[in-house]
């Protein structure tokens, strides 16, 4: 495509670091911004959400609802998007003590050997798990199932990405609300700016999440 000259820019759907496919757009020099952190050169157009406000913030509110033992998955991967919503929910963890277990999932065995060590072997059990996202969610909640444990009786959860799938899980799942559609319609614009030659006037812009509260977790 670079060397056809077809595509005028583009955009990355994700912030990994040493990413090949951004060392070549920047070897290059075609225009391009990142959606998610600028990990690999400096004065890129990146635009994001502040993820570790949000793990932050989602796991205050699990805090507040009563729980004091927290699970967090996190997918496999050197994605800045999961890294940085693992430093946001161990901060809030430390700053108040709390009880917690971070792992990275690497597949399905890794996900059901898991929860049966955390949540069926275990004598101290987690009360809510988060998810780094919405399919590592969804995998979990196929897994609670097969160990018969219900939600939100049993254990509770939690998630980032609201979107149709959340939604219409069974049951609909709490989660955080990235704005995508914003992230999109901002990205969007910004590369049709760059390609017109127009002045951007930032180099980091930061799109806010709310936490949507749905069946899945309840005050404890």
């Amino acid at each position: 495509m670079i060397q056809s000259k077809s595509v005028d820019g583009f955009i990355l759907l994700y912030s990994l670091k040493d990413d090949p496919v951004e060392h070549l757009l920047y070897e290059f020099k075609v225009p391009y911004l990142v959606i998610g952190k600028s990990l690999n050169y400096e004065n890129i157009i990146h635009i994001d959400n502040d993820n570790i406000g949000a793990a932050y913030q989602l796991t205050q509110y699990l805090y507040l609802l009563g729980h004091r033992h927290i699970l967090f998955l996190q997918e496999s991967g050197h994605y800045a998007v999961t890294e940085d919503r693992t430093v946001g929910f161990k901060q809030y963890c430390d700053n108040v003590k709390l009880s917690n277990d971070c792992i990275v999932i690497e597949s399905m065995n890794d996900l059901r050997d898991c929860i049966k060590q955390y949540c069926i072997d275990a004598s101290h059990k987690p009360s809510v798990i988060i998810t780094s996202d919405a399919m590592l969610n969804m995998q979990l909640l196929n897994v609670l199932y097969e160990y018969q444990l219900r939600i939100p009786e049993d254990i509770q959860t939690a998630t980032f990405n609201t979107s149709f799938l959340t939604e219409n899980a069974t049951p609909s799942q709490t989660s955080v609300n990235i704005n995508p559609d914003v992230l999109g319609f901002t990205a969007g614009n910004t590369i049709i700016d760059v390609l017109r030659n127009e002045t951007i006037s930032f180099r980091e812009k930061l799109i806010s999440t709310q936490i949507v509260e749905r069946v899945s977790t309840t005050k404890i």
